[in-house]
């Protein structure tokens, strides 16, 4: 694929993915939010939850890492907003910030380089993802960089430092030093650098976004009936704060639907009606 061009099939799939990474994304985040807010400190680094997670997301950055020319420049998700607010590069942001200030470098990963002669002392650090995908096409570019550890460290707990060194790889080295970065480093409020993503996220809705909708509306689909045959349009109903019953209480929002859908089938036997008493007429 050139560099900077995509197909508009490329590009909608592009989008499809990385709606689906910020949901992982999404999770993650509030997990570790959660962690870190109640001081825990798990024996593996992390909550069970996002040691599920954690394989999936260092998956996604070693694919983006090897295919830079793929996503880079990002795609524009605003019509394709799946979840909360939020894009993949601002959560990718927010989770680097958060798995840095966990204590995963209690367990020291030692390089290649560093560990010539001391192959008696140390054990390899191999990841079940890795092992699972070894072969597969869109990651045989990944470089694997082999890491080890000592034959005293708890192996469990070294294959989540290796995971989270890797994300943080991606983010913190890899998005900053594009030649358009998608992350940097900046001062917040209270003085401390964090990462945030510079990738612009555009507020403005397009004429194909779907319409904000609150809890208290719903758009239903109503049919009249001609001599053409039915018609279907489509309807916003009233908010439940618009409605009042004979008391000047407002109705429930279940009551509202039901009442226009007996609105809408009494007009339509009323049409009914009419058509055959004008075919009697004629007749």
């Amino acid at each position: 694929m050139e560099q900077g061009y995509r197909s508009e099939v490329q590009e909608r799939a592009l989008i499809v993915s990385l709606q689906m990474f910020s949901l992982i994304l999404e999770r993650g985040v509030s997990l570790l939010k959660t962690q870190l807010d109640c001081g825990e400190e798990p024996r593996l680094v992390v909550g069970e939850d996002m040691q599920v997670l954690l394989p999936a997301i260092k998956i996604w950055c070693d694919w983006m890492l090897c295919h830079s020319t793929v996503w880079n420049p990002p795609p524009s998700c605003t019509d394709y907003r799946v979840g909360p607010p939020g894009d993949a590069w601002s959560r990718l942001a927010t989770m680097a910030n958060l798995l840095d200030k966990l204590n995963y470098t209690r367990t020291v990963l030692i390089q290649a380089k560093d560990a010539e002669g001391r192959e008696d002392e140390l054990e390899l650090v191999k990841l079940p993802e890795d092992t699972t995908l070894a072969g597969f096409t869109p990651l045989m570019s990944n470089p694997q960089d082999p890491c080890y550890v000592e034959k005293t460290e708890d192996m469990d707990i070294a294959q989540v430092c290796l995971r989270i060194s890797k994300v943080l790889f991606f983010g913190q080295v890899f998005l900053c030093g594009l030649e358009t970065p998608v992350l940097k480093l900046q001062k917040n409020e209270m003085g401390m650098s964090e990462y945030v993503s510079v990738v612009e996220a555009s507020s403005i809705s397009s004429p194909s976004s779907p319409p904000e909708q609150s809890d208290s509306e719903l758009l239903v689909e109503s049919y009249s009936e001609d001599e053409d045959g039915p018609v279907s349009t489509m309807k916003r109903l009233p908010s439940s704060n618009d409605v009042f019953d004979d008391n000047g209480a407002p109705l429930a929002l279940g009551e509202i639907r039901s009442l226009i859908e007996r609105k809408e089938e009494l007009e339509r036997k009323q049409r009914k009606q009419d058509r055959h008493r004008q075919r009697v007429q004629v007749s």
